[in-house]
């Protein structure tokens, strides 16, 4: 067998191992209780550098009780932008206390922009566009995270 050939077939596999299903992230159910309601989030768990730089991105929509909770190693101030998520979310930033440091609400569809809030974050729930207005949530609640993780 040739060079060429076997070089061929080399890429050829490599190509075909990239186009595998990505591999299914970690769940856990977050429980916010609003004034006015409370949902449970299935949330994924994005806690790799790769998912984290991931995120939402690529997706055609995200229900209600759905989400994305990131998990940093450390708590400081996290920047995320919308780039390539293709509708608009509420991105709760959440202090190692479990107490919400600030709330991005209805962030733009499709957006470079930089999006953070002034407090540090140890996590990051998103969540459906307008859903803490629906529910009543805010900065300063607490949530309680059980994150199997």
């Amino acid at each position: 067998m040739s060079l060429l050939n076997k070089l061929v077939i080399i890429i050829s596999l490599i190509i075909v191992s990239c186009d595998q299903n990505p591999i299914e992230l970690q769940n856990t159910q977050i429980t916010l209780e609003g004034d006015y309601r409370t949902v449970v989030i299935s949330a994924e768990i994005a806690d790799e550098p790769s998912e984290r730089a991931k995120g939402l991105m690529n997706r055609d929509s995200l229900g209600e009780d759905h989400g994305m909770l990131f998990i940093f190693p450390d708590e400081s101030v996290h920047t995320f932008w919308m780039h390539n998520t293709h509708f608009s979310l509420d991105m709760i930033f959440i202090d190692s206390n479990g107490t919400i440091a600030g709330i991005i609400r209805r962030a733009a569809p499709d957006s470079d922009e930089t999006l953070a809030v002034d407090k540090a974050s140890k996590y990051v729930l998103e969540v459906e566009g307008g859903l803490c207005d629906r529910i009543g949530i805010g900065e300063g609640k607490r949530i309680e995270l059980h994150a199997r993780y």
